[in-house]
């Protein structure tokens, strides 16, 4: 799926993903400002290996986002789910290889309780926490799970600010 494919089609309501068994890469901002799409089911795409930047950024009806078993994403870019207000939780422990969550993957998803982690994750890169707002005003977020993660890249006491808050001024 190319860049911005479906960047602002606020009207898309679902996409049906059951025969894209060879789906491979969704780019950058391929979903961004769907704004009424609700939820998305990749289970029937076991080769889905890169998700870009931005791609479901300002998605703010997606409830659910689900990755196939052993799916082979390694990284999860920048802002991917930045802004996605109605997502409540998402499970990458599918993910066996998934080594990076970029910054701001998930900022401004206050609705976000759970997510879970892969054992693989070695990077969460973070800024200082007075860069930020607290993570109570940025996500109202209950559980994250990181089954054993061995992160290298966690440099503050507040791991989770730039990922999941508004740094917007502070």
């Amino acid at each position: 799926i190319e860049d911005n494919a479906f960047s602002g089609c606020t009207g898309l309501v679902s996409i049906d993903f059951s025969n894209c068994a060879k789906l491979a890469t969704i780019k950058g901002g391929a979903f961004s400002g769907c704004t009424s799409l609700a939820g998305l089911d990749f289970s029937n795409c076991p080769l889905l290996t890169t998700i870009g930047g931005s791609a479901f950024k300002g998605c703010s009806s997606l409830a659910t986002f689900v990755l196939p078993q052993n799916c082979p994403v390694t990284v999860i870019e920048a802002e991917t789910f930045s802004e996605c207000s109605a997502l409540t939780a998402v499970d990458f422990t599918v993910c066996p290889n998934l080594t990076t969550i970029k910054e701001k993957a998930f900022r401004k998803n206050k609705a976000l309780a759970r997510l879970d982690l892969p054992a693989s994750l070695t990077t969460l890169p973070i800024r200082s926490i007075n860069m930020h707002r607290s993570l109570a005003e940025g996500a109202a977020m209950l559980h994250v799970w990181f089954r054993s993660c061995p992160i290298s890249d966690a440099r503050t006491a507040n791991p989770f600010g730039e990922m999941f808050g508004n740094s917007a001024g502070h």
